[in-house]
């Protein structure tokens, strides 16, 4: 049980445990992360962070770096940030569509092993869609498109639109 909540998925693997909890949020087992400070049983349990509300279904710890999980949509998503310091990572990485199941295999390679919606397995190379994109005057990529701040637009937020004054002239 996860704070009152049991869990619905869990995964072990050298980048620690990780659970889902019954209203979808992703859990991380502090201290049990493969390394130096490795706990089979760990600490306890901390909800990660999740700026995008994401709601998970699945679950996959694999090497040290690679943790996947697939949301609601089906849409798989690759925990970004792990590293000894921050072992639950900072945030999510979209990867790919239309999955029911992943399991991580190599984050070095960045390879899952997956079923589609269809029930076929696939191997994968997870590809950074957000490598190749630059957003400009402060916008931010996310799954290969910029997200413009206030008053930008443009496929990479280049033009600038003010605001109108809407104060009806002289």
């Amino acid at each position: 049980s996860v704070t009152g909540q049991d869990l619905k998925d869990i995964s072990v693997g050298k980048a620690g445990v990780w659970g889902i909890s019954e209203q979808k949020d992703v859990y991380y087992r502090e201290g049990t992360r493969f390394g130096p400070d490795y706990n089979a049983v760990g600490t306890e349990w901390t909800m990660v962070d999740n700026p995008k509300n994401l709601k998970m279904k699945y679950i996959s710890s694999g090497e040290q770096k690679s943790v996947l999980a697939v949301s609601d949509e089906g849409k798989v998503y690759m925990r970004s940030g792990i590293a000894p310091n921050l072992p639950a990572g900072d945030g999510w990485t979209f990867v790919a569509n239309n999955y029911q199941k992943v399991q991580a295999l190599d984050g070095e390679t960045n390879v899952f092993l997956g079923v589609n919606k269809a029930g076929n397995a696939a191997l994968k190379y997870i590809i950074d869609l957000c490598a190749d994109v630059t957003c400009l005057n402060g916008g931010t990529c996310n799954e290969g498109q910029c997200q413009c701040k206030t008053n930008y637009e443009g496929t990479q937020c280049q033009t600038y639109d003010p605001p109108s004054s809407g104060g009806g002239g002289w």
